[in-house]
This record gives structure tokens, C-alpha cells and sequence, in this order.
């Protein structure tokens, strides 16, 4: 039982809730996480494949999924040993002319933004990745982008506090702002002792 009172409560103790409280209490507001289960281990998080993959649907998607590739990126050198960070990099697939026409406009857009990519011909997606369905026209190869396993990301997120989760979630802890004060003496938290906010 904890008799310190709570600035914020976070709800949710998944990928997003974490990255939350732990922006938060970066800046010395006092969280509190409630979950019924341990972190990580229930909901989108734990169903979540953990590819962390630079997308470009817009200005705006874009920009924000390289903000998270890059904050992944600054922390890959500082989680614990047994954290799974596999630079497996990303495929994307082209069944035709017309999406190898995509392919291209997609190569274009990455390299004006100074994201490296690879047009790959029906030969080199094949010597890539042997086990597509025959037929296909080509793709376009983005190494580096990182898959952290599921199991590893929560164990950074136990581990090392500051390990972002994603820029999504950095973005909404920040849009957040601070909330009015609740009072949390009442509920009954344990100490998770690794991270700078107490979770129930």
C-alpha cells in the first residue's frame, strides 16, 4: 500500500500506457499504472508483431514512423543483453507491372526523405526471401528496419525506463499534458522496482 498520492493515473499498462507514464514521470510527475495483468502481457501489445516499419500513407505517417524507427534506433546499444533487436529490415511485395510501378514511386519518396531502400527485380525477391508464391514482379528491400520481439520489448521496458516505445505513444504522453491531480492513496499499488512509476 503506497501512501503517496498520484498526479496521473495511467490506465493500461501495454506498449502505449508505458510509454505514457513513462514520459510522465521523466518529468518528475508522480504516475500511477493500473493493469489487471502484468505489463505487456495482454491486449494489442502482447498480440502486436513488433516490426518497427517506416511508413508513408502521408507527410504525417511518415514522419512520425522514422521518429519512432530513430528512437528505437537510440537506445538499440543500451538494452540488456537479452533483448532480441534483429535488423531483419522490410520487404514490400509487387504481384504486377503496376505495382512495380508503386515499388518506384515508393523508392523515390524514401530516397528524397534520406531513407535508404532497394528496388529488387523477380530474381532478387526470390534470392530475398524463397518462399513467396511464384509469379511475382519484384519489390523494394528497406534494411535495418528493427523487429524487437515481443517478449524482448517488455523486457526493456522493465529494464530501462527511457526505452521508447514508439513516437505514437511518446506523442500522446505528450499531448496529454498534466492532468488534474487524483488522489491514489486508496489504491492499493506495488512498486515496480525498475520503473520510476508505481503500477498495480
Amino acid at each position: 500500500m503506497s501512501d503517496r498520492a498520484a498526479d496521473v493515473i495511467v490506465v493500461g499498462a501495454g506498449i502505449v500506457g508505458a510509454a505514457c507514464a513513462e514520459a510522465l514521470s521523466r518529468d518528475g510527475i508522480r504516475v500511477t499504472v493500473i493493469d489487471a495483468r502484468a505489463a505487456g502481457t495482454s491486449g494489442a501489445t502482447a498480440a502486436g508483431m513488433g516490426h518497427v516499419v517506416v511508413m508513408d500513407d502521408s507527410e504525417a505517417q511518415f514522419a512520425l514512423t522514422r521518429h519512432s524507427r530513430d528512437l528505437w534506433e537510440s537506445v538499440a546499444g543500451e538494452m540488456p543483453p537479452d533483448v532480441e533487436y534483429d535488423r531483419c529490415g522490410s520487404l514490400w511485395v509487387a504481384a504486377d507491372a503496376e505495382e512495380m510501378n508503386e515499388v518506384r514511386r515508393k523508392h523515390a519518396y524514401y530516397a528524397q526523405r534520406g531513407v535508404a531502400t532497394e528496388i529488387l527485380d523477380e530474381r532478387q525477391l526470390y534470392d530475398a526471401e524463397p518462399n513467396l508464391r511464384p509469379g511475382l514482379a519484384g519489390g523494394l528491400r528497406v534494411p535495418g528496419e528493427p523487429r524487437p520481439s515481443r517478449r524482448s520489448a517488455n523486457s526493456a521496458r522493465r529494464t530501462r525506463p527511457s526505452a521508447p516505445a514508439t513516437s505514437l505513444a511518446t506523442s500522446m504522453s505528450m499531448c496529454m499534458g498534466r492532468t488534474p491531480r487524483m488522489e491514489a492513496s486508496s489504491i492499493c499499488t506495488r512498486s515496480c522496482t525498475a520503473w520510476p512509476f508505481q503500477t498495480l
